[in-house]
């Protein structure tokens, strides 16, 4: 896909009223399809495009600077729970995700007034590997430890 966008200057020369202006070149890949936000099906346009588009975050698009998904990596994670009784902490870090290009859009929602989105994204399965540092307390028993962790998780939605 090509396009070509004109601006004019507002700038003249002194001895010549013509206005100089600038031809800007813009090249896209032809797998990029622009969506019009005044379109009445532009959330049926956007899950078409990112299904397009999804083969290809696999390994990244290198020509438009986008890093690949996998695998995906995560440098840290925190996961906090507690009361009284009991309390949870972990955290988990280097973690490399395996499986998130397989991404389904189950959702999508668009107010494009408001510029707001409301997407729903189902993992059929993730693998996950890392390291993790456990402190959690069950009623009075303490439960420390530290490690390499793998995780298998499936249909997971966000």
């Amino acid at each position: 896909m090509f396009c070509a966008y004109e601006f004019k200057s507002h700038y003249r020369k002194e001895n010549n009223n013509s206005r100089p202006y600038i031809l800007i070149y813009i090249f896209l890949a032809d797998y990029i399809h622009i969506c019009k936000r005044n379109d009445v099906h532009v959330a049926k346009c956007i899950r078409e495009s990112i299904e397009i588009i999804r083969p290809k975050l696999k390994n990244g698009i290198t020509e438009l600077g986008v890093p690949g998904l996998e695998p995906l990596r995560i440098d840290e994670i925190e996961i906090f729970r507690g009361d009284d009784s009991s309390n949870f902490k972990a955290v988990l870090k280097n973690v490399d995700v395996s499986g998130a290009s397989e991404f389904k859009i189950t959702k999508l929602k668009l107010d494009v007034d408001k510029n707001t989105y409301r997407i729903g994204v189902r993992f059929p399965g993730l693998d996950l590997t890392g390291d993790y540092d456990i402190n959690a307390r069950v009623l009075v028993a303490p439960i420390k430890g530290s490690g390499k962790f793998y995780a298998n998780v499936s249909k997971y939605n966000v």
